[in-house]
């Protein structure tokens, strides 16, 4: 392994890039003060209210990812680089500065050209991916690549949402949420689930935490976002929709007693509510 001495400029790659990046950077923010957007602000959230109304975009401008046991979701690279086009005069750009035996050396910046305000990380990124079966190990030169794009692209997301405005890219989130619960029926829902992943309405409805007559525009939504994340990759169906637990009598055959239970011993209450508990909505 070749090991990086993160006390001192992290290569001379990192030198070179910079050097090269002053001239282009230079050069774009002399064009962008020769176009500024201020003349185009209106058009801008016209254009930008017709993307995020296209379904095409909307079901994809959203990323799950399950950690310590929570599903995380927020805004994704596509939805982020289309904003950024929107918005105008912002460059970004991932560069895998120098390549060793088990780890790359990355550089990921966003740069708002007419404001100049300039976003910059820099990254060591390993050559090993989480697996079910814990760490594995990338020793292919083209799955290394991948991996870098893949990790590079995350970081990239959040330099470019971090130099536009906050409300912008608010607004935006709001539009793609909207044209979803508009476009989310319970039907298609459940038949995209069955034909696509094999998960049946009761999944669905224990994931939701209630009957499909009871699901709102933002279940239906989310739903829709969690099959989006699943199609590509970012989540499980396994971390999704856990196994249900099968009780003995199931397993045998034996049909549910239908007397009424014994009343609980004094001082004792049962729970309310479900068996199982009820997915975050």
């Amino acid at each position: 392994m070749t090991e990086l001495d993160l006390s001192q400029p992290m290569s001379q790659a990192t030198s070179i890039e910079q050097t090269r990046a002053i001239a282009h950077v230079h050069a774009a923010i002399l064009a962008a003060q020769q176009f500024p957007r201020d003349q185009r602000t209106p058009s801008i959230y016209v254009e930008m209210n017709r993307a995020c109304t296209d379904l095409a975009l909307a079901d994809n401008a959203f990323w799950r990812f399950p950690r310590d046991g929570k599903q995380l979701t927020g805004p994704n690279i596509q939805l982020a680089r289309e904003l950024k086009r929107i918005y105008g005069n912002v460059e970004s750009q991932v560069v895998e500065l120098a390549r060793y035996e088990d780890q790359s050396e990355v550089l990921v910046w966003a740069h708002d050209l007419e404001r100049n305000v300039r976003n910059v990380r820099t990254m060591i990124i390993p050559h090993w991916k989480d697996t079910k079966h814990g760490k594995q190990r990338i020793t292919a030169f083209r799955d290394i690549t991948e991996h870098i794009q893949s990790m590079g692209a995350r970081a990239e997301r959040e330099v470019i949402l971090q130099v536009l405005p906050r409300s912008f890219v608010q607004e935006a989130i709001q539009l793609c949420n909207e044209t979803i619960k508009a476009h989310a029926s319970a039907e298609s829902v459940i038949k995209n689930f069955q034909d696509q992943f094999g998960i049946s309405l009761r999944q669905l409805e224990t994931k939701v935490g209630a009957k499909v007559g009871e699901w709102t525009a933002q279940d239906l939504a989310t739903l829709r976002v969690i099959g989006g994340a699943v199609s590509r990759g970012e989540t499980s169906l396994d971390d999704e929709f856990p196994a249900r637990r099968v009780t003995f009598s199931e397993l045998a055959g034996v049909p549910a007693p239908t007397a009424e239970a014994e009343p609980a011993a004094e001082g004792h209450t049962e729970p309310d509510g479900p068996m199982f508990p009820q997915a975050d909505k």
